[in-house]
């Protein structure tokens, strides 16, 4: 009812300014009269349906429709958010997000065309749909799911923590294997074994997981999307398959389904791509698989203490 109240007084200030020569009298009989259409048109609303709210910018809503110049706030370009595969160098057939791929399936699309099933068709794309978009309502990036960016108004998204392609891989694997050679250390060869042995073996333990997170779950380099070729970088080269312009040493990664920035490899282990960022962390990765692989055999062996076959030992002496 105020907001009736003020269009309408609103309406009859814009009339009296239009037409200055209208006497007292007729602006309000003027008023009254409009006052009493809009009081019978509002009993009129009531009785009928519920008025529909129009979604307005900000989570407020408007009653009735109306065209974009009567909402409560601007709508402001730089607040619109862009999916993440048109931010970055995505193949342009992937959906944008994971609800989209749960709800058609991924087995559509590699029957449909040859391009999908090197940008959609890897084993783990429906568990990343299921798990990633459904329950964890992660948001997605090519073939790999987005838990966590930092958006600012007028600056470029960062990635901070999202899962290559292949991560149930890294979770059902190599995680559980990491695990349980360092619980069976931990409990029978550790105790045992003289106090720094114990501590150089837990700060390469340590090291171990922490490069192993790091490296699955950084942004390993991904391009972002540039239509226009940059002015003085001669070096970039377009892509075919994600419609972009991309720098030297970037390649189109079809398992990740984006172009990564000094694209080495995709790793299943760790079940991501291996780029630019995130290569130290998979170089100090595979150093320290190789220290504990060692660590872990000499404390077996009982070099350290009393190992599996320490015992046998000493009986046979």
């Amino acid at each position: 009812q105020l907001f009736h109240r003020v269009k309408v007084f609103h309406t009859c200030r814009m009339r009296r300014r239009s037409d200055p020569q209208l006497s007292p009298e007729g602006r309000l009989s003027e008023e009254d009269g409009a006052l009493d259409d809009m009081e019978e048109s509002r009993r009129e609303t009531d009785d009928s349906v519920e008025t529909p709210t129009q979604p307005i910018l900000g989570g407020r809503s408007k009653p009735g429709g109306g065209d974009a110049s009567e909402t409560f706030e601007i709508d402001r370009p730089e607040c619109r958010r862009l999916p993440l595969n048109e931010e970055f160098a995505a193949l342009p057939s992937i959906r944008n997000s994971w609800r989209e791929e749960s709800q058609v399936g991924c087995c559509v699309d590699i029957l449909e065309d040859e391009e999908d099933i090197r940008g959609d068709g890897n084993c783990c794309t429906s568990a990343s749909a299921l798990i990633c978009g459904q329950v964890l309502g992660a948001d997605r990036v090519g073939n790999m799911p987005v838990f966590l960016t930092m958006r600012r108004p007028g600056k470029p998204t960062r990635l901070l923590c999202l899962l290559g392609p292949f991560w149930p891989c890294l979770c059902l694997v190599t995680y559980p294997l990491i695990l349980a050679v360092s619980l069976v250390s931990a409990m029978f060869f550790i105790p045992s074994a003289p106090p720094l042995v114990g501590v150089a073996w837990v700060c390469c333990t340590v090291v171990l997981l922490a490069s192993l997170s790091l490296t699955a779950c950084m942004d390993p380099g991904i391009v972002r999307r540039t239509e226009e070729h940059p002015e003085g970088l001669p070096d970039w080269r377009w892509s075919d398959q994600a419609q972009t312009f991309r720098p030297p040493r970037s390649v189109y990664d079809h398992d990740c389904g984006v172009v990564i920035e000094e694209f080495d490899h995709t790793c299943p282990w760790t079940g991501t791509g291996i780029g630019r960022f995130n290569m130290p962390c998979f170089s100090t990765f595979v150093g320290c698989v190789c220290i504990c692989l060692v660590f872990n055999l000499l404390l077996f062996m009982g070099v350290f203490g009393d190992g599996a076959f320490g015992e046998e030992d000493d009986g046979q002496r």
